[in-house]
């Protein structure tokens, strides 16, 4: 149950006292980017909005993501909110294990609804390469004022190369990650793994 609506920047629409479910509230949260999502979620943790803040400071020290501290759900400007590109890749490998996440990331459209289907909330991406640029799997895009264009992106190429990007501060993040991707896949060459062992052993 959504107790209450804090509407910041980009929001899908929640209603107080709207009932929903939370893989809901997740594709709004990483499809459509929705702010009152990312708070609703927050406040719904066991003990609130802070300790939730306090879960992900941990749980970045965990995954070493020595340069992060989070002040807020959802990514809003604070002096001592901050991360850095290797964390945020490190944050989505940790992230990329798990199917749900990979399946919600990945999704261009959706429509979520309350558990009594009167109210909906119609999303679509924030991640223009989805659908459109070969291989793009997801992940999730930011802006703020202060920070411009972020886009984390995830690549599947046909040969089963896998890349990931990450742009901070950018003025064209999916031009940007666009560029980056075709200079990964030229300028850096894969062995399978039992020939680099073999050329380790030697």
């Amino acid at each position: 149950t959504v107790n209450r609506v804090e509407n910041y920047g980009q929001v899908i629409g929640l209603t107080e006292g709207e009932q929903i479910t939370v893989k809901n509230l997740l594709y709004g949260l990483l499809v459509y980017s929705g702010n009152d999502v990312a708070y609703a979620l927050a406040d719904f943790y066991p003990g609130g909005r802070d300790v939730f803040v306090a879960a992900m400071n941990e749980k970045a020290k965990l995954l070493g993501m020595e340069n992060t501290h989070f002040a807020n759900p959802n990514g809003q400007y604070d002096s001592n909110h901050y991360s850095t590109a290797e964390d945020l890749a490190r944050l989505t490998m940790y992230a990329w294990r798990q199917s749900e996440f990979r399946e919600i990331v990945g999704c261009k459209e959706k429509l979520v609804c309350d558990v009594s289907g009167q109210i909906c909330h119609p999303l679509v991406s924030t991640n223009e390469l989805l659908g459109v640029f070969p291989g793009a799997l997801g992940v999730k895009t930011g802006w703020t004022e202060e920070s411009k264009g972020c886009f984390v992106g995830f690549f599947d190429e046909d040969d089963d190369r896998q890349l990931l990007s990450v742009v901070l501060g950018g003025q064209d993040r999916f031009q940007d990650t666009q560029k980056l991707v075709g200079w990964g896949l030229v300028n850096f060459s894969y062995l399978p793994l039992t020939q680099v062992e073999s050329i380790a052993g030697k």
